[in-house]
């Protein structure tokens, strides 16, 4: 891996991390187009950490009052065991089929139906500290969906907290600090399958994670944004572009 790769890399993984847009997806695509590929478990870790840690800072206060409160540490819990367990069945049977560009396109096709619709979402009241466990649940069991490249994170699992009534600001909150076991998660099953660590230039791994955690906080602060002010569709539209580019590709 060269600098210039590194580069593109760590910026489509902050990007696509928190914006709707599946950072998988793009991943797999860039992969197709240009042949950019991580093939080190190092920096795949570097650039997870940079964008945890812009969620940190960019949520410290309230991460500082979630710790004090044991349910919300249960509420996150909960959803990361309820995401685990399917995404873990998925990936043995259909590690392969998950990365052919059909599905890829019909998955960012169905991401953009959900986007479309989260601009609609009216008079919601709930706040994450009177979430029901089955709520946790219920939004751990969607965020699974993602393990499909094209079908976003933080889209399906903010859709089921405004599905399950929270208010934007709130769904938000936790769909981006969901963000913080399900990353660190996703990372240890790469970990345990690979168990191979690549060494490169260490000039790349400062690259990454000062360029994972800048744009991370950026990608943050536009998702919040749009989210507010139901601007979703602009997302809806984008990953229709990208699917049908997925069409032509396979």
């Amino acid at each position: 891996m060269n600098l210039s790769e590194a580069v593109v890399l760590s910026l489509v993984q902050a990007l696509t991390e928190f914006l709707p847009i599946s950072s998988f997806g793009h991943l797999v695509l860039i992969e197709n187009i240009f042949g950019y590929k991580s093939e080190s478990i190092l920096f795949d870790l570097i650039v997870h950490l940079g964008t945890v840690l812009s969620v940190l800072v960019y949520f410290r206060n309230f991460i500082a009052e979630a710790i004090k409160n044991i349910r919300i540490l249960k509420l996150l819990a909960l959803s990361t065991a309820f995401t685990a367990a399917p995404s873990i069945i998925i990936l043995k049977f259909f590690r392969t089929e998950i990365k052919e560009l059909k599905l890829v396109s019909l998955s960012f096709f169905i991401t953009a139906l959900l986007l479309f619709s989260m601009d609609y979402f009216k008079n919601l009241k709930k706040e994450v500290n009177t979430m029901s466990y089955k709520d946790a649940a219920l939004i751990g069991i969607a965020q699974s969906l993602s393990i499909l490249p094209g079908i976003s994170r933080t889209g399906v699992t903010t859709f089921s907290a405004l599905i399950l009534g929270l208010k934007r600001s709130d769904a938000a909150k936790y769909s981006l600090i969901l963000a913080i076991p399900t990353i660190f998660g996703a990372f240890s099953l790469e970990f345990m399958e690979y168990r191979e660590v690549v060494v490169v230039n260490a000039e790349i791994y400062i690259v990454a994670l000062i360029l994972s955690f800048i744009f991370g906080l950026i990608s943050i602060r536009i998702f919040i944004e749009f989210l507010m002010k139901r601007r979703f569709k602009i997302f809806g539209i984008y990953c229709i572009l990208v699917g049908i580019v997925s069409v032509f590709l396979f």
